[in-house]
């Protein structure tokens, strides 16, 4: 894993937890927005997000990472997604940091038995991405 995992996991602050019990079916998707403003001095954020879908559930995620114009930070972002037998999760990353921003990422997924994980990554922002 990259090294940037590693400190997430070890200044690991905020972030958002999911569970689905099994057999749970969402109709409308779920949307985790992460925001980062302007501060007097460089910030650093380390967002963890940890989905657990068990068997035969459905979800839609959309993540997404925003800043305000022109602030300076580091947005550190590690998700894991664990799909149990049957699961469904189509995985949405929308990346619209500010141009003055720097954005890592880390998706792990761990899945069962036919299950399926499907991610669409859009990045429209950040010095780097």
């Amino acid at each position: 894993m990259q090294f940037y995992y590693y400190f997430n996991t070890a200044f690991l602050q905020e972030g958002a937890f999911v569970h689905l019990p099994a057999k749970t079916v969402m109709g409308k998707p779920l949307q985790l927005l992460f925001i980062s403003t302007a501060q007097k001095k460089a910030l650093v954020s380390h967002p963890r997000v940890l989905i657990v879908a068990e068997a035969h559930t459905k979800i839609s995620i959309v993540e997404s990472y925003v800043g305000t114009p022109q602030a300076h930070y580091w947005c550190n972002a590690v998700s894991e997604l664990a799909l149990g037998e049957n699961a469904f999760i189509e995985h949405y990353l929308l990346q619209e940091e500010s141009l003055a921003a720097y954005h890592l990422g880390t998706v792990s997924v761990r899945q069962a038995r036919n299950s399926t994980y499907i991610s669409h990554n859009f990045s429209t922002g950040a010095a780097l991405a």
